[in-house]
């Protein structure tokens, strides 16, 4: 309690000085969207995140096609290998969001160095990180979320209270202060496409039709030939991708490898299915676990591929299954059917975007569910959340019989 005390009094403290740092900022003129030749883009590198964010990139490259745009985000897979493949940033820059503070301190001057004329930083970004070397770029672009809980019955002491614990948490006070364009987050459900297409046009400029498609993820003939040597021996009319996903997500989103298991098997029974297990290298045990419990044969490439070499896989696939992760909306993105089991996340923000009818979100109705939005839990008078209530039904209710049915009914017929 004492460190969270000394913790909450040294950001309150930076709040204070990152006020002085922004005063006659705020408001100072930005630049014109003709005038931007130096564009930052400021990414987070977890698979989901940069799926949705691919389209807004898109229309970046579209509508500056001149100016010089630098993605910068952690060190992961996606900064390394599929923004690079997608060309849509000129520069990339990686660094270690749990790096030094002689790091941090490179990457500020890094960033002061590189002159830009606007900065776009999604939600999904730590503002923490970044904002003291953004405060000079003169259009600083970025999501607000709303700092709005139900207080039934609540004094306004203890809502000022919340807002303030709450602000801290999500460092939404720092990005009020640093944003001079700020793109507020829409209170209902907005899909995180259209939430980060909104980003874009903060910039001044109408989107182009085409800006809500899918994005064209590139295939090389070396990735190619990895995914048809690795599917040797598998019928790719009756390959089914399975992404169980990290036991350690901090969001408690993934539906047992147990039950996944028992799904499998009797699709395997039933429609002569043949699974194929995609996974990162930090999912070997879930792996283990599944292929435990499955019984029946199964071609497991957890840990063996990388990213891009396991997308050119789930594209091979006749169906993909999976928990609410980034394979599985890779997969969507790729237009390859899914099945995808859904728990505290928040499903109409990250779920189905495009070709609706050719995808399957499997999910307890619960007046509980979701209870986590951009990466927040539910919190609140009378509100609960994965970590406080207790049961998890929204996940452990699903029975593997109820979500092969469900699995069955939709896509049995691709196998028949």
């Amino acid at each position: 309690m004492f460190r969270k005390a000394i913790h909450a009094s040294g950001v309150l403290a930076g709040l204070g000085v990152l006020w002085l740092r922004t005063l006659g900022r705020r408001n100072a003129p930005g630049v014109p969207a003709k005038d931007i030749r130096r564009i930052l883009i400021l990414g987070y590198a977890a698979i989901g995140d940069c799926i949705f964010l691919l389209p807004a990139l898109r229309c970046l490259r579209l509508l500056f096609p001149k100016a010089k745009i630098v993605f910068m985000g952690p060190c992961y897979p996606t900064t390394e290998e599929l923004v690079p493949a997608m060309a849509f940033a000129d520069e990339i820059w990686e660094f270690e969001d749990s790096g030094t503070r002689d790091m941090k301190t490179e990457i500020a001057r890094k960033i002061v160095r590189g002159r830009f004329d606007a900065v776009i930083m999604s939600h999904a970004t730590s503002a923490r990180f970044f904002i003291p070397a953004i405060l000079d770029i003169p259009v600083r672009i970025g999501h607000c979320r709303p700092l709005i809980a139900p207080r039934k019955g609540w004094s306004w002491a203890r809502y000022a209270l919340w807002r303030l614990r709450r602000g801290l948490i999500s460092d939404e006070f720092e990005r009020r202060l640093a944003l001079n364009r700020q793109v507020r987050v829409a209170e209902d459900s907005e899909h995180t496409v259209d939430r980060n297409l909104r980003l874009i046009r903060a910039l001044g400029c109408e989107l182009p039709l085409t800006a809500a498609n899918p994005p064209d993820i590139p295939e090389t003939s070396e990735q190619a030939r990895s995914a048809e040597k690795n599917m040797e021996g598998i019928d790719r009319l009756r390959a089914v991708g399975l992404h169980i996903g990290s036991p350690k997500s901090q969001y408690g989103k993934i539906w047992a490898a147990e039950k996944w298991a028992g799904v499998c098997r009797k699709l395997s029974e039933r429609h002569g299915v043949q699974i194929v297990l995609l996974g990162g290298p930090d999912e070997e045990d879930q792996a283990a676990r599944f292929l435990a419990a499955l019984g029946a044969p199964c071609l497991n490439l957890a840990g063996r591929l990388g990213l891009m070499e396991t997308f050119a896989v789930v594209r091979r696939c006749r169906l993909f299954l999976g928990n609410d992760t980034g394979l599985s909306k890779a997969a969507m993105a790729m237009g390859v059917p899914t099945a995808a089991v859904w728990g505290p996340s928040d499903r109409p923000g990250y779920g189905v975007f495009w070709d609706k009818e050719k995808h399957l979100e499997i999910f307890r109705p619960l007046a509980c569910s979701p209870c986590v939005r951009m990466g927040l839990r539910a919190e609140g008078s009378g509100v609960i959340n994965f970590a406080t209530c207790g049961h998890h039904a929204c996940l452990e209710q699903l029975a593997a019989a109820e979500v092969f049915s469900a699995i069955s009914a939709k896509y049995g017929s691709l196998f028949a």
